[in-house]
């Protein structure tokens, strides 16, 4: 019988590179996961009393990308985002061992292809605040695989 033995959500590595433009590759500490849905429908046969369903065409929702703010790190996204003219962008998902070293048991990394910025949140103040400052950036997906 096989054991399970499933990662944290710390056990993930999520880098974000942008093509077709200036090139922008940094390390996140929070993603919101992948949610890719189907739309359905119902319709009754005309007879007796069962409704039937059918599936359509798939969808994923947005995602969220956030790390603890650097300046010196994240001034070129802002910088890529003042500039942002629809470039696509890949966002990259990898799971490692627990030392955070190797690829993790199974190996693989989740690949989501043709994102599109969506909005970012920076820059946040709070005078009487000791949290850390994040950076937060939105963006579509058009697809996405595991590798």
């Amino acid at each position: 019988m096989a054991i399970l033995r499933p990662l944290t959500k710390a056990q993930y590595e999520v880098s974000f590179t942008a093509l077709g433009g200036p090139t922008f590759t940094a390390v996140f500490t929070k993603f919101s996961g992948i949610k890719d849905t189907a739309e359905t429908s119902k319709y009754a046969n005309g007879t007796g009393n069962r409704i039937y369903h059918v599936v359509g065409p798939r969808t994923a929702d947005d995602i969220t990308l956030t790390a603890p703010y650097d300046p010196s790190i994240f001034k070129p996204l802002e910088q890529f985002w003042n500039a942002y003219n629809c470039e696509k962008i890949t966002v990259t998902v990898t799971p490692r061992s627990c030392d955070g070293q190797d690829s993790g048991p199974g190996g693989g990394a989740y690949i989501l292809y043709e994102c599109l910025l969506t909005s970012i949140t920076t820059a946040e103040v709070a005078r009487d605040s000791g949290d850390v400052q994040t950076i937060e950036v939105t963006m579509t997906v058009n697809y996405w695989e595991r590798n």
